[in-house]
């Protein structure tokens, strides 16, 4: 597109008619106004992808997170699993302990069963209810993950139209 004769002197004999230049100046605001356009349209894609992306990202933290607390949860489960067999291992007639602070205290047998039995149970529960929170945000990252390669797409093909 050559706007140049439509913008030479009047009187010089490279001047369009006013019909030509007519035309050919809606062309060109046509491909600006179109320009325009695509670079919203790009502009709103780049967010967008923006907006997904830390929402990924901030996902993949709080996925971290999680598989730290279920690493945590599991050193404890085995922990008081082995503590359990100790106890299980004991007579009635023997002696059990229990720390409190600096101080040991003389604990029953029973009841040392019990709390450890408790403890295990809880301990179950946290890492059942940290595995479903685990797969639930898996499914999470699944749906961004989509969701990011169908708008790096989009924002692709725009970029490619933008350059033609």
């Amino acid at each position: 597109m050559d706007l140049s004769k439509c913008l030479a002197k009047p009187s010089t004999p490279e001047r369009s008619s006013t019909a030509q230049c007519t035309q050919e100046s809606s062309a060109w605001f046509g491909e600006v106004n179109f320009l325009s356009k695509m670079d919203k349209e790009v502009a709103v894609l780049q967010r967008k992808l923006e907006a997904e992306l830390k929402n990924f990202k901030d996902s993949q933290k709080e996925f971290n997170k999680l598989v730290q607390t279920q690493q945590q949860l599991d050193g404890q489960f085995f922990e008081n699993k082995s503590i359990m067999e100790e106890l299980q291992m004991l007579k009635p007639t023997n002696t059990v302990y229990k720390l409190y602070g600096p101080v040991l205290v003389k604990q029953d047998l029973d009841e040392s069963k019990q709390n450890v039995g408790k403890r295990i149970e809880y301990i179950s529960k946290e890492l059942k209810r940290c595995a479903e929170n685990i797969n639930q945000l898996e499914q999470k990252q699944d749906k961004y993950r989509a969701n990011l390669q169908k708008l790096q797409q989009q924002y692709q093909s725009q970029m490619a139209l933008a350059k033609q």
